[in-house]
């Protein structure tokens, strides 16, 4: 024989129940990430950014070269989604900027190996490639997913960097595979 369920427990269960479906609610209709295409490094590319971003321009070497490069990014915690666009002086090759520009962001993390470019297509572009990397980003084990194309003496990117606990593969797909060049 089984005992009587108590109306209080019932009651308390449906509670939980439905505080817990509300939250569920909740979380689903504030997305951490809010999606938007826009025009990024000098209106060079158009990428789907995460959050509204912000641009600046630095000197950067890469080889025996510095480079002003111009980022278009955006953070979400210790995400970072950015598209950079950089300009090759006469002479130079944009597919050797492309890979020296790929190599130098892979360092950054530390990796056990280096992963090799894979040869990728990207919409507007002459050539590009990209590399995905596992290693240290913060502190923290993270991974770098960036794609580098070019046309003519441009080379652009779209780079997702951060810790696993920030950055879903998801994510830095979705990112890194909207490049698009204007």
């Amino acid at each position: 024989m089984h005992a009587p369920v108590d109306d209080r427990f019932l009651q308390r269960a449906r509670r939980c129940l439905i505080a817990a479906a509300c939250a569920i609610v909740c979380c689903a209709c504030s997305p951490k990430f809010d999606w938007r295409e826009m025009p990024a490094a000098n209106d060079r590319v158009i990428a789907l950014f995460p959050a509204k971003p912000a641009s600046a321009t630095r000197q950067v070497m890469l080889g025996t070269t510095s480079y002003a490069i111009t980022l278009t990014g955006a953070r979400i915690d210790q995400a970072q989604f950015a598209a950079g666009h950089l300009s090759v002086p006469a002479g130079g090759s944009a597919p050797a900027v492309a890979q020296a520009w790929a190599a130098a962001m892979q360092v950054n993390l530390k990796p056990a190996a280096l992963s090799v470019p894979r040869a990728v297509q990207v919409a507007g572009a002459e050539g590009a490639i990209e590399v995905a990397v596992r290693g240290v980003v913060d502190g923290a084990s993270g991974q770098l997913l960036a794609r580098f194309a070019w046309r003519g003496d441009e080379v652009v990117s779209a780079i997702a960097l951060g810790p696993d606990d920030s950055l879903s593969k998801e994510a830095a797909e979705q990112f890194v595979h909207s490049l698009k060049l204007r």
